[in-house]
């Protein structure tokens, strides 16, 4: 769940072995010149140029209410203090506060990370918090997001306004894990915090991560608990660059507290076995904790004092779903909702069918945007705005909404049926399909590019193509959850199935455009609600649904290979903007 943007890396289809077409096409697609489109629709003229201001920075440990010392980076810029106080943003990670360097020059100079120092610039104090059991703060980790780490959030809250350069309005944001955090914090009821923004975040644990239609993330569960057994060491891979590891807290003991911080680690529980264990919303960790006592959607029940939320995030992020579920759910005054053309973390946009390209939307300033309003009062146009932006691929054009699901008619379209006559298709296992290393599972673990190559209409074996419209007359735009209906008439209980949805050029090759799983019990109906996305389907286009039995790139696989699959009828159902 990482927020770093590294360069894309070269990704595999599902053929282990692409065709020469497929490699031609994608060639071509590779070759194509293209600019990302994804500037922000009030982003017309070029940016206020920020004064430059001077800061500090004190790194400290803040004791909890059970007396587990939490490391601290604070950012003041210059001139807080009790007759100029200010307002603070918070940001509760689990990804190391900010990093020490070899030369104390640099490490003099670092600013705040995650992409905060834009809101040190306009003035506000930004915390910076290792949650408990990671960085340089004290205490071990049962399990993520623990009840424990979650009331930390409000002991903070009461450090925060109780300095004397606070104003005593807080806001809280972050990317993913981070994220996760701001929106937990609200959950709060905490008088102080005025509003959140939780980017590219988790709503339903269950659904959302662990078991996307019932089937277990594993590869990313693994890479992901080896990630932060490595950071919550303090080892840093490679070793011998420019970082000497986390940040301690400063003073003549901050060595030696790190030391003792570290050692306390050692005894934070591994997160893969756990989730691993996870199969129901009933199922609980070790220490007894369900899900629905650390999962943000389960947590507002009880709230009686509801903050502004921005639920913002990514069509081509595998969260993308969780920012729709979280607006719709809890629709206080101020909400909005953002969903653009990104990766997780938002640095790269997705187009179907081209290159990844660097998104130039500017989220700083979309944050301060919200932020500026909701904690200062100052106008900035988003109090005039529709609370729902999104954006729109194959038009590559913003829009905007009072609510979300947006206006949209259902086409259902019935692509195979016995009953009326048409053969059962059967489904046999391809246990070296996958999505390849830049898909949107890949981008959740480190905020990568994504990118597919082509799927060819001679791309059959283990996979079931269904052609939904041969070939479009006109554009049509998709927005929202396209649904699969399945009638399996054989399978065993168990079995995984991922569909895909595709836009269809001339030569048979398809572009992803959404996709979804499900894990079937068994023989019988079975209705897959696609991730959503809005995307125009271009005239002289087709669409298609393509079936497979294995993502072996991002999912546990199942244990009915030798059982086939037989498919009866399919009926899909695509939510189309007039």
């Amino acid at each position: 769940m990482t927020t770093g943007t590294p360069r894309p890396r070269a990704g595999r289809h599902e053929q282990a072995c692409p065709s020469p077409v497929a490699a031609l096409v994608m060639v071509a697609l590779l070759a194509a010149p293209l600019t990302a489109q994804d500037r922000a629709w009030w982003d017309t003229l070029p940016p206020v140029e920020q004064p430059r201001i001077t800061w500090s920075r004190q790194s400290v440990h803040v004791p909890m209410r059970d007396g587990v010392r939490l490391a601290v980076d604070l950012y003041l810029p210059t001139g807080a203090d009790r007759a100029h106080p200010v307002a603070t943003i918070l940001h509760q990670t689990r990804y190391r506060r900010g990093l020490q360097f070899r030369d104390p020059a640099r490490e003099a100079a670092a600013g705040p990370t995650a992409g905060l120092m834009p809101f040190l610039q306009a003035g506000y104090a930004v915390v910076i918090v290792d949650v408990r059991g990671t960085g340089a703060s004290f205490g071990s980790r049962t399990t993520e997001f623990s009840p424990e780490e979650v009331r930390d959030g409000w002991d903070v809250l009461d450090w925060i306004v109780a300095q004397p350069w606070s104003d005593g309005v807080v806001g809280a944001t972050g990317i993913s894990y981070p994220g996760t955090t701001a929106e937990l914090a609200g959950t709060l009821g905490h008088p102080a915090l005025k509003a959140v923004a939780p980017l590219f975040s988790i709503y339903d644990f269950l659904p959302d991560v662990i078991r996307p239609g019932g089937i277990f993330l594993d590869p990313f569960f693994r890479s992901w608990a080896s990630l932060v057994a490595r950071m919550d060491a303090n080892r840093l891979d490679p070793p011998g660059g420019p970082v000497t590891g986390v940040r301690p807290v400063d003073g003549p003991e901050g060595g030696r507290l790190l030391a003792e911080a570290i050692a306390e680690h050692a005894a934070n529980a591994s997160i893969h076995p756990q989730a691993a264990a996870l199969t129901s919303r009933d199922a609980r960790s070790p220490d007894g904790i369900s899900l629905d006592a650390v999962s943000p959607h389960a947590r507002y029940d009880t709230l009686s004092r509801r903050i502004p939320i921005y639920s913002y995030g990514g069509w081509a992020d595998g969260f993308s779903g969780s920012q729709i579920a979280r607006f719709v759910a809890q629709p206080s005054p101020g909400s909005r909702l953002l969903m653009g053309p990104w990766n997780h973390g938002g640095a790269w946009a997705y187009y179907p069918g081209q290159r990844p390209v660097r998104s130039q939307f500017d989220q700083s300033r979309e944050l301060l945007r919200f932020f500026d309003w909701h904690l200062r009062g100052i106008p900035t146009g988003i109090e005039h705005e529709p609370p729902v932006w999104y954006f729109t691929t194959g038009s590559n054009q913003w829009k905007s909404a009072e609510r979300w699901p947006v206006a949209t008619r259902d086409t259902v379209v019935t692509l195979a049926g016995s009953r009326e006559g048409g053969p059962v298709r059967r489904l046999a296992v391809n246990p070296t399909l996958g999505t390849g290393n830049q898909s949107r599972w890949n981008t959740i673990l480190g905020g990568g590019a994504v990118a597919y190559r082509p799927r060819q209409a001679s791309d059959t074996a283990g996979q079931l193509h269904l052609t939904v419209v041969p070939v479009l007359e006109a554009p049509l735009t998709l927005t929202g959850r396209a649904r699969v209906r399945l009638e399996l008439a054989a399978a065993a209980p168990g079995t995984t199935l991922f569909l895909y949805l595709e836009e269809v050029d001339a030569t048979g090759a398809g572009a992803l455009v959404a996709e979804g799983q499900v894990l079937a019990p068994g023989p019988g109906v079975i209705e897959v609600a696609l991730l959503p996305v809005s995307h125009q389907f271009a005239a002289g286009r087709g669409i298609r649904v393509v079936v497979t039995r294995r993502d072996i790139d991002h999912f546990a696989a199942d244990a009915t290979t030798g059982t086939p699959v037989e498919v009866a009828a399919v009926r899909v159902t695509l939510p189309i903007e007039p």
